[in-house]
This record gives structure tokens, sequence and C-alpha cells, in this order.
């Protein structure tokens, strides 16, 4: 394809070259340009691609798509842009054929609750014979084929060329999260939604939006871009549902326990064993029953059922869908102590998600609550003694241990995370390998432990070093050996 075919319909390019040169292939890293490469230099958190853009040329780039005037041989194509970013969308997109246009495809958004909807989503759309695809935090599904996740939302070009990938083995139906980065970093900007979804909003990502409204924004901006015909499904028991609404030009469907839904629960039951609750839309009603714990479980499964329905799905593939989906890693993902107490690995890393978490322990324990968690290191610090203060609250122990404390000394963390104590009624453990194993030591028969934070997390990162550490294995190895 030619760089003139890519670059056709990019709005405010200026080129200086020849445009008819042949493209085969486009990287943002300059350390993967061949041969016939375009690169496309964009700012990152740590370098600027400007920066890059001669390497990427020595390895054979023959254009450059750049914001900035840069320095560039003869017979090397440049194209200016006002945003490298939106370029990238769009040249992706072009490149791999408009693979979204193939696929129906199902944004979910919000803080809490985003991988869990789409897991449950997907196993409606398998339940009803559909071939189906996922991108989440955990794991991407490009059909029968599981790759582990490096992003929430894949960067434009990995995602357009999944996409591509998905259309051309014949997927039909994808669910993906769309991460408020995603947005704001335009990694979405070129895909085509069929209809997005709004679990619910609380803060996080402060280190990376200027402030809520910024982060609000984000997540806003996402329906604003849904176009007309499509469907917002939103969780009109969450405040801000109302921003969504108004931001969009999509059908609007409600999903909740308050009386303006549209999809609504009429009854809610959570046991350690699992969720129920009954629901009715329309002229149809239907008892949906999950292994899943929790109320705000009820919110994950009422916002995949509400959006199978509202696609046309039957309600027996969105009964067989939920009931099918057995386990989540790293989601309130359950473990039998050898004495019968329970323990859960979330991750649970906001305060709302905390708090979410913890009330629905509270709601099926019969005795009581050891909760284990920490913070990662360079990110929001205004949540620590937030969180600090929801786990003492609503835990009978807490133990603050270590969580991927990156730059920063884990013992500054964890001093932060205690001022928000409400009570004494915690102590610090900053080896997390002992905080669980502690935790599991004081478990009585009744009581529950929850180990929060890093969920499906593989590794702890410790300054420069991603080092081997999961909860669940951690967890595992403590239980085989014992008390």
């Amino acid at each position: 394809m030619s760089l003139a075919e890519l670059i056709e319909e990019l709005r405010g390019c200026v080129v200086d070259g020849n445009p008819s040169v042949e493209i085969s292939g486009i990287e943002y890293n300059s350390r993967k340009a061949t041969g016939g490469t375009l690169f496309v230099a964009i700012k990152g958190f740590k370098a600027d691609g400007h920066d890059y853009v001669k390497d990427a040329i020595k390895r054979g780039a023959v254009a450059v798509v750049v914001e900035r005037s840069v320095e560039a041989p003869f017979g090397v194509c440049k194209v200016m842009v006002p945003d490298s970013r939106e370029a990238l969308s769009h040249i992706s997109s072009v490149y791999y054929g408009s693979p979204s246009r193939k696929l129906d495809i199902t944004g979910i958004t919000g803080t809490n609750g985003k991988t869990t909807t789409c897991y449950l989503l997907r196993s409606i759309y398998e339940a009803a014979g559909i071939d189906s695809g996922m991108l989440t935090t955990i794991e991407y599904w490009v059909g029968r084929e599981k790759q582990r996740a490096q992003l929430t939302t894949p960067e434009s070009l990995e995602l357009q060329r999944i996409l591509g990938k998905m259309a051309e083995i014949g997927v039909k139906a994808l669910v993906m999260e769309v991460s408020s980065h995603g947005q704001a970093l335009k990694r979405v900007r070129d895909v085509e939604f069929a209809r997005g979804v709004f679990t619910n909003l609380s803060r996080d990502h402060l280190d990376f939006h200027v402030d809520m409204e910024d982060y609000v924004s984000s997540k806003r901006s996402f329906f604003e871009n849904l176009r007309t015909g499509t469907i917002a499904v939103l969780n009109c028991d969450d405040p801000y549902w109302e921003d969504m609404a108004a931001a969009t030009q999509a059908r609007v469907v409600k999903y909740g326990f308050a009386g303006a839904a549209d999809f609504k629960a009429t009854e809610v039951e959570t046991t350690l064993n699992g969720t129920r609750i009954k629901v009715n839309w329309k002229k149809e009603e239907a008892e949906i029953k999950s292994s899943l714990i929790g109320r705000h479980n009820a919110y994950n499964m009422l916002a995949s059922a509400a959006t199978a329905a509202y696609s046309g799905l039957h309600k027996d593939a969105i009964i067989a869908g939920i009931k099918n989906v057995k386990r989540i890693p790293g989601r309130l993902e359950a473990f039998r102590l050898t004495n019968g107490a329970r323990a859960f690995v979330d991750y649970a890393h906001t305060p709302d998600a905390l708090k979410r978490v913890l009330d629905s322990l509270k709601e099926v324990t019969e005795g009581k609550i050891i909760c284990v968690f920490g913070c990662g290191g360079d990110r929001d610090k205004g949540k620590r003694p937030i969180m600090g203060g929801v786990s003492t609250d609503l835990a009978d122990f807490t133990i603050i241990t270590s969580d991927n404390p990156r730059s920063e000394d884990p013992r500054t963390i964890i001093e932060e995370i205690t001022r928000g104590a409400k009570k004494d009624n915690f102590k610090i453990e900053v080896d997390r390998r002992k905080a669980i194993k502690e935790a599991v030591a004081l478990a009585k028969p009744q009581d529950s432990v929850l180990i929060a934070g890093k969920g499906h997390e593989r590794h702890q990162t410790v300054a420069d070093a991603r080092e081997p550490f999961d909860d669940r294995k951690v967890l595992s190895s403590l239980i085989g050996k014992g008390n």
C-alpha cells in the first residue's frame, strides 16, 4: 500500500517528499523499523519518538509522520500532522482495512467491573453460538487463541492489527475494555463501536489525569463518539450516568436496581457460593445465577445481561452464558483454606473497588474479615490514606503491605496509607509474602481473607525490576503446606 493511500483522508497533514512510496509496515518503535517501514513519531511518557527518527530511517524507514520539524535524508518522505497519535490511529485503521467495520464491537468503560463484564458478555455470545473475541486487562482472545494482555486497551497500531486478524479469521463480535488512558491517548479513535457500556465511576488514575473532572471527561468522550444508531448501556444507579447520557447520540439503555432502569433487578441474593438476581425488561423476565460472589458482581451481571438483551440475544443464551463463567483470574478469586476459611484474591486497587469488595464480603462472611493490601508506587498518592480508611473501617483486621512500589520506598507508601486509618486494627508487614502468610495463619474457620491490589498480576515491580510474584501462587503454596 502506498503512503498516499494511507494518508488520503488524513486531515491537516502536510507532505514533504514523494507520497507514492510503498509502505510495507507501520511502527512507532524505531527499533522495530525495517525496510519499507512508515515510522510514526509519538510522544510517550518517558521518551519522544521524534528523537528516534534518525534511528528508524537508519533501520530502513522510508517515510515518517511527525508533529514537528525533523531532519531526514533526501528520499525519505515526511508527513507533518497536528497530532501523531490521531495519525497513528487513522493510518493503522486504513492499513488493516478498517477492520472495526467488519466486527460487532462492544466497548466497556468505567472505573470498576470492566474486566468481569467483558468475560460475562463474551460467554453470552459463545452461548448464543456467535464467534467472539475479547480484549481485557488480563488477556486477549483472538478467536480461539489466547494471548497475555500487554495493555488494557492496546495502542492503536496493535489494536487495529488485532481487529484485522479477528476479521480475517471470521470473528463476528468483540467485547473490549476501553480504559481512560486508551481514550485519552487516541487508541480507540478509529474503532467503530456498535455499543458502549458504562459500569461506574470513582477516583482512579489521578496520576495520569489532571483531576477528577479530566478523568470524567475522558469517560464522557467515549460516549460522545458513539454514532447515531448505536446503543449506550448505562448504570443508572451511578451518579455519573447522566453525564454519559447527555453526551451521547446513541440510544440510551439504563440498567440497575433503581426504578428508572430499563433493565431492572428486582431481587438479588448473594452467598459464598455465588449470586442470584431476578431481572425484568420490556415484557421479559429471568432469573440469572452466577458462581461470582458479591453485590458488585450483581451489577456486572446486569451490565452484561442488559447489553446482550438489547442487542437482540435470547434470554436463554444470557442465562447460560453468565452461568458458564465459573471464575475470573484475580477478581474475587476464591480459595479454601485448610481449616475451612475462605481466602480471596482481588484486583481492587482503588478506594471504591476496595469498599465494594469488602462490603460484598461482609454480606456473606459469618466470621471476621482480614484484609491484606498496599498501594502502588509512582501512582495517585491521594488515594493512599483513603484506602487506609476504607480497610480499617470495613475489615476487622488489616495488614498493610507492599504493592508494586516501583521507584518509591514501600515504607513511605505504607506510612501514607496509615494516615487514613480510622481504627487501630491494623499492623504493618512490608514483605507481601509474609503478610499473606500471617493473614492465613490468623484466619478462623468462619473468616474471610481478602488479598487486594494485584489480582491477576504475576510480578512485583520494585525499582526498574519486575520480580515474579503472584498472590494466587503464594496463597496456594501456603494452603498446600497447611496453616
